[in-house]
């Protein structure tokens, strides 16, 4: 699972200024946490007031658990204003090592993923004869 966050700081939603060194501790916090893989903090070489806070761990559920854990609260919450609304959870698909071809990942998505959300029930369910 890829963990991408992109921020555009600034003096008044940035409380530490609109710096890099704000998302180091949250990229500490990060790496402590079940399943972490690797992680960085970047700068946009294009628009230098994008900071991207991205990492990687072995599986959606310890990336989904790490984002929600207690100790990271307190410090990537106050930077959340500065956050660029965009989806930030991908999971792998396809993965290549250097210089070898290409190879697919099989995916964590239910099948039935696009048909229902949250507070509604599966068409199985629906369907499915009521329990004696």
């Amino acid at each position: 699972m890829l963990l991408s966050l992109r921020f555009r700081p600034d003096a008044s939603t940035w409380p530490s200024g609109p710096t890099e060194s704000a998302l180091t501790p949250v990229l500490a916090a990060l790496a402590m946490r079940p399943g972490y893989l690797r992680g960085w903090v970047g700068r946009s070489p294009d628009d230098a007031g994008i900071l991207l806070l991205a990492a990687e761990f072995d599986s959606i559920g310890n990336g989904r658990r790490a984002l929600s854990a207690t100790d990271l609260r307190p410090i990537l919450w106050p930077l959340l204003p500065a956050a660029i609304d965009d989806i930030s959870i991908f999971e792998p698909l396809a993965v290549c090592a250097p210089n070898e071809a290409p190879h697919s990942l099989v995916s964590a998505l239910a099948t039935d993923a696009g048909e229902f959300r949250l507070g509604t029930s599966s068409s199985v369910a629906e369907n499915s004869p009521p329990e004696q």
